[in-house]
C-alpha cells in the first residue's frame, strides 16, 4: 500500500468513512479508493486528488481542539469537562444563561434539566462553543405489554373517500379498534410527497418527512364511492381531490372565518412556511429543485417573491393536514387508547426534494443511502434517498431531526424510526457508481435528541432494528428506552 493510499485511509478514518465492512456471508470488503474519495466529497471533503487529501489532513491538524464540540450528559447529573484556564457561559435554548464561571483545569456544570444547552468557552486560544444535550435517563416506556394493529392510510376505501383513505378514515378505524380494546394504530409515514410530483406514490420517498401528505385531506361531503378496481388510480384521484380543494380554498379565500388559520400560520414554524413556499414554485418550475434557477434553489427572498400568494395555498393544506391528523389521534385516545397514533419516521426524502431544498447546509453531496446485502435483501438495496452528513447536522445542534421528531411526535403516542441501524453507521451509495460504503453516526448523540424529544412529547419510540445488526446496537437502543422491531 502506497503513501497515498495510507493518507487518503487516515483521511477516511478521521471522517467517519468505514475502511471496510463485513456482509451477512462473513465476507470482508475493503472500501476502494473511488468509494473513501466519494464519500469523503459527500461529508463536504475534498479527496479527488492527492494534494486535496494532504490538505484536509493538515487543516485536520489545524482544527483540532482543545474543547469538545458537543457532550451528552443525563438530567439531573452534573458534568465535568476538560477545558483550558478561561471564563465559561451556559446558554438554554432561549438565549438564557443557566450558569457561568472560571476555569482552571476543567469546567464543572451543575445538573441540568432535559433539552439543549450551549457552552461558550473563552481562553487564550480562542473562543469555542460546545453543544450539550441533556437527556432523560430513557425515552417513554410502557407501564405494560399492549397490543394494537397496523395497516396501509391509503388502502383504506369507504362509500365516500373516492379510493383513498383520509385522515377522517384514519380516525373512524382508530376509534373502532380503540371500542375492541387496541391501543394503538400504526399507518404508513404521512410525510408529504409533493404537490408536483406526478409520479411518486410511496410514503417511503417524500419531499419532506416533517410536512404532510395532502392526499390524505379529507374534503367536505365526500369524493364519492370508491372506483371498482381493486387498484389505486392516483392520477384519477388527485385530479377530483385537488380540484375540489381547490373550490374549498376560494372559498375560503372568500367567505371563510380566517382566524384559526391565520392564528395557525402565526404559531408554525419557520418551516411550514419554507415548505408551502417550495410547493408554490414547483408548479411553475417542477418538482425537482435542482432544475429551477439558481436563485430559487435555496430558501430566501427570491424564493418567498417567486412563490407569491400560492404559498398561502399550499400553507392552508399543510393547516388541513395537521388539524385533521390532531383530530383523528384525538378520536383514538377517546376510544380509549392509551397510545393512540402509530406513526413512521421514514429513512431520508428524495434528493429533489423540499428537506433537502431546505436544508442545503446539511446535507451529504453526490450520494444517496441504501443497505448492502443482508438477510432481507441478498442483493442489496438503493433507496435513492438523501442523507444528512453527519458533522454538518452536528454543526447545526441536530435542528432539522429535532424538528422533524416534534412535529411528528405531537400527533402520535408511538413513533416508529425506520432502519434504526442509520443512527450507528449509514450505508451510503455514490452517485459516480463507486461502490457503496459505510459512514459512522453519532450514536449517542441522536439517541440523545431522540430520547429527549420524546420525553418532551411522552411518546413511545420503537426502533426497526431488520438487517446486519453490529454488536452492542440493540443494547445501547434498549439502554435509551427505545423497543426493539422483531418479525
Amino acid at each position: 500500500m502506497s503513501e497515498t493510499d495510507d493518507q487518503l485511509r487516515a483521511l477516511a478514518q478521521a471522517h467517519g468513512v468505514y475502511l471496510d465492512f463485513v456482509d451477512l456471508h462473513g465476507t470482508t470488503h475493503t472500501a476502494t479508493q473511488d468509494t473513501l474519495r466519494a464519500l469523503l466529497r459527500g461529508l463536504g471533503v475534498e479527496a479527488s486528488s492527492d494534494a486535496e487529501v494532504t490538505e484536509a489532513l493538515m487543516w485536520l491538524d489545524h482544527a483540532s481542539s482543545d474543547m469538545p464540540k458537543e457532550q451528552v450528559v443525563r438530567a439531573g447529573e452534573a458534568l465535568w469537562i476538560a477545558a483550558p484556564e478561561g471564563s465559561w457561559t451556559l446558554v438554554d435554548e432561549d438565549g438564557a444563561i443557566t450558569a457561568d464561571g472560571k476555569a482552571l483545569n476543567g469546567i464543572t456544570l451543575p445538573a441540568l434539566e432535559v433539552g439543549y444547552y450551549q457552552l461558550h468557552t473563552e481562553c487564550n486560544a480562542g473562543a469555542y462553543e460546545t453543544l450539550i444535550l441533556c437527556r432523560p435517563p430513557h425515552a417513554p416506556e410502557l407501564p405494560a405489554p399492549v397490543w394494537g394493529a397496523t395497516g396501509a392510510l391509503y388502502g383504506l376505501r369507504t362509500h365516500q373517500n373516492g379510493g383513498l383513505g383520509n385522515y377522517e378514515d384514519l380516525g373512524s378505524v382508530a376509534e373502532v379498534l380503540g371500542q375492541k380494546g387496541a391501543q394503538f394504530f400504526g399507518v404508513n409515514p404521512l410525510h408529504a410527497i409533493g404537490w408536483a410530483e406526478d409520479d411518486i406514490i410511496s410514503p417511503y420517498s417524500p419531499s419532506h418527512r416533517g410536512m404532510f401528505n395532502t392526499d390524505h385531506i379529507a374534503i367536505s361531503g365526500g369524493l364519492g364511492a370508491c372506483p371498482e378496481s381493486a387498484l389505486i388510480d392516483y392520477p384519477a384521484f388527485r385530479s377530483a381531490q385537488r380540484m375540489r380543494l381547490e373550490e374549498a380554498f376560494k372559498a375560503f379565500k372568500e367567505e371563510g372565518d380566517h382566524a384559526a388559520f391565520d392564528a395557525w400560520s402565526a404559531r408554525c414554524s419557520e418551516d411550514v412556511h419554507h415548505f408551502a413556499t417550495f410547493e408554490a414554485i414547483s408548479e411553475r418550475h417542477g418538482f425537482d429543485f435542482r432544475t429551477w434557477p439558481t436563485a430559487l434553489q435555496s430558501p430566501g427572498s427570491a424564493a418567498i417573491k417567486a412563490a407569491g400568494t400560492r404559498a398561502r395555498f399550499h400553507l392552508w393544506l399543510q393547516w388541513h393536514s395537521d388539524t385533521q391528523i390532531d383530530a383523528a389521534h384525538r378520536q383514538a385516545r377517546d376510544a380509549g387508547m392509551s397510545l393512540g397514533l402509530y406513526l413512521d419516521l421514514a429513512v431520508g426524502p428524495r434528493p429533489d426534494g423540499a428537506e433537502v431544498w431546505m436544508n442545503n447546509d446539511t446535507i451529504a453531496r453526490g450520494v444517496t443511502i441504501g443497505a448492502p446485502p443482508d438477510h432481507l435483501s441478498p442483493e442489496g438495496q438503493s433507496w435513492a434517498l438523501a442523507a444528512h452528513a453527519p458533522g454538518r447536522l452536528a454543526a447545526a445542534a441536530y435542528t432539522p431531526l429535532r424538528s422533524m421528531l416534534q412535529t411528528l411526535m405531537a400527533k402520535c403516542g408511538l413513533l416508529r424510526i425506520d432502519h434504526a441501524l442509520g443512527l450507528l453507521r449509514s450505508f451510503w451509495i455514490p452517485d459516480d457508481g463507486s461502490p457503496g460504503g459505510y459512514i459512522t453516526q453519532p450514536l449517542e448523540s441522536l439517541l440523545a435528541v431522540i430520547t429527549i424529544e420524546a420525553h418532551r412529547a411522552g411518546c413511545v419510540v420503537i426502533g426497526e432494528d431488520l438487517g446486519l445488526v453490529p454488536d452492542g446496537f440493540r443494547s445501547a437502543m434498549n439502554e435509551a428506552g427505545l423497543y426493539s422491531y422483531a418479525v
